[in-house]
């Protein structure tokens, strides 16, 4: 029977950057569902020829997910050392960012429009626009990375959607999606197809 997992979103101190500050795997499984966590721990490496010394990520439709994207951050581009996030959804979900940092044994500090803490070796800093990704896109400077979790519902309602992420998706770029994107000219990098609950996980490159 899967695990419950609840959501219960707290007031939690600000206590500022802590670089010795450690995720707490036992902590984490409770955002988990059963051997999702093992799995995400199993990712490989993925070159990259990024020359920005501070990658950027989108993730639209983000909810309550702020764990899985820095897995990925953490386990499959290890020499990434700054990266900013661009968390979009409908829903109010910063606190509950917050709430979970805590939880996981992450402390985080304020800054102007988000938050900045250490994961791992990365120095995060997190921006929640609370918004339509339609919108968003429309005016976003470019970005490194694109991250995509159980949104294949949302993007259908918009058929050009997969293209316009291509086309602000910077050059050598990665798109790290659980569906789709199988027609815009991504160079494929080959992952375990389980990583995805549709069974068609997609990671590429833009040349």
């Amino acid at each position: 029977m899967p695990n419950l997992i609840i959501f219960e979103e707290k007031e939690v101190p600000a206590l500022g950057l802590n670089r010795e500050k450690k995720p707490d795997i036992e902590k984490m499984k409770e955002y988990f569902f059963d051997d999702e966590l093992e799995m995400l721990q199993g990712l490989q490496t993925i070159e990259h020829t990024f020359s920005a010394t501070e990658v950027s990520l989108l993730y639209p439709g983000c909810g309550t997910d702020i764990l899985t994207p820095l897995l990925y951050l953490e386990r499959i581009m290890p020499r990434i050392e700054r990266v900013k996030l661009h968390f979009v959804d409908t829903s109010g979900s910063f606190a509950m960012f917050k709430t979970i940092l805590y939880e996981v044994g992450i402390s985080f500090a304020e800054c102007e429009g988000g938050i900045q803490f250490h994961w791992q070796h990365i120095l995060v800093t997190l921006y929640f626009h609370q918004q339509n990704i339609a919108r968003f896109l429309h005016n976003c400077p470019e970005y490194h990375i694109y991250f995509e979790k159980c949104f294949r519902i949302m993007k259908d309602r918009m058929p050009e959607y997969e293209q316009v992420v291509f086309d602000r998706l910077a050059t050598s770029g990665l798109v790290i999606s659980d569906s789709g994107f199988l027609d815009v000219g991504l160079e494929k990098i080959e992952v375990d197809l389980k990583l995805s609950a549709y069974g068609e996980m997609m990671v590429g490159r833009k040349r």
